[in-house]
């Protein structure tokens, strides 16, 4: 279990386009000087996920631990109303606006 005091960032792999390996990170952070988050970066920067507040340093590390253990094999449940076929397929770039 990394400690998540050092000053090297956590760091996870994911397949990039061409299925090579590459590296994300994740940040701890302050938030407000109040609470401790964390946010998890793919890996060109692009923020991810961010966390809810954690009330210690130690807590906020154990929830990235957490997040390590859990994501790779999170099933994803659909909590969105159902939506029509048409509506499914609706592609907003294509569509052409009235001047």
């Amino acid at each position: 279990m990394n400690s998540g005091f050092d000053d090297e960032p956590g760091q996870f792999l994911c397949l990039g386009d061409e299925g090579v390996m590459m590296a994300g990170s994740f940040e701890l952070f302050r938030d407000g000087g109040i609470s401790f988050r964390f946010r998890l970066k793919g890996p060109d920067g692009t923020v991810v996920a961010v966390s809810g507040p954690f009330s210690d340093k130690v807590s906020a590390v154990e929830g990235i631990d957490a997040v390590r253990e859990c994501a790779g094999t999170g099933l994803i449940t659909d909590l969105c109303p159902p939506m029509s076929h048409e509506a499914m397929a609706f592609d907003p770039a294509s569509s052409t606006r009235a001047a």
